[in-house]
């Protein structure tokens, strides 16, 4: 099963899609955002199929797509306009007005316990060692009034991780180990090594 739950430190429960194919993240980072959009509404479609969307976003591009080719942020906003799950924007703020982005989106919470009704936002994460990477943040968590976490969700490996980031610095990234356990089988690909990265600039959101 490509959908992973994950159980954050905060207390709260993210479900974590498993990208089928090698640069199909940005198209598994549009189903996240569905289903985190459409879960509590009556009547819309929460669950997509990967293929599905892979059909969207090639109608949308213009081109046959099928998850071998990098996707671009600036055709995943009308993928999701498409996917009748409200309206979303893809656009550059430049890599020191991520984090910025990444609250006023997603809101803050404070303490911990479930959260209901965040809005998700795709960042793209340019890694240190070449290429770039689509992952999903859906949860901003303050304790104690001090530190501030993103709730990353990576459809690379479908693993949840907590990342701390401060407003106005760059979002950093990193795929360090998590302590998830997979009850729901085995996701598609593992990170071999760690990847270090910073969001680039690019988001996609909703409007």
């Amino acid at each position: 099963m490509p959908w992973f739950t994950r159980l954050s430190r905060f207390g709260d429960v993210h479900y974590v899609y498993s990208q089928a194919a090698e640069n199909s993240c940005g198209i598994a980072s549009v189903m996240m955002c569905v289903f985190k959009s459409n879960k509590l509404t009556p009547g819309a479609t929460a669950v997509t199929k990967e293929e599905e969307v892979y059909k969207v976003y090639g109608d949308v591009a213009g081109v046959n797509y099928d998850g071998s080719a990098y996707s671009f942020a600036t055709k995943l906003d009308n993928t999701l306009n498409k996917l009748n799950c409200g309206k979303w924007k893809a656009e550059y703020v430049g890599p020191d007005k991520v984090a910025d982005r990444i609250v006023k989106v997603c809101g803050k919470t404070s303490g911990f316990g479930p959260t209901l009704g965040t809005s998700p936002i795709i960042v793209l994460v340019g890694w240190e060692n070449q290429g770039a990477h689509f992952v999903v943040v859906d949860t901003v968590r303050t304790v104690f009034g001090s530190q501030t976490y993103a709730t990353v969700c990576d459809p690379w490996d479908a693993q949840l991780r907590i990342t701390k980031f401060s407003s106005g610095a760059d979002f950093k990234y990193s795929t360090g180990q998590t302590i998830q356990w997979n009850l729901e089988g085995t996701p598609q690909h593992e990170y071999g090594n760690r990847q270090n990265g910073t969001a680039n600039g690019w988001v996609v959101h909703k409007i």
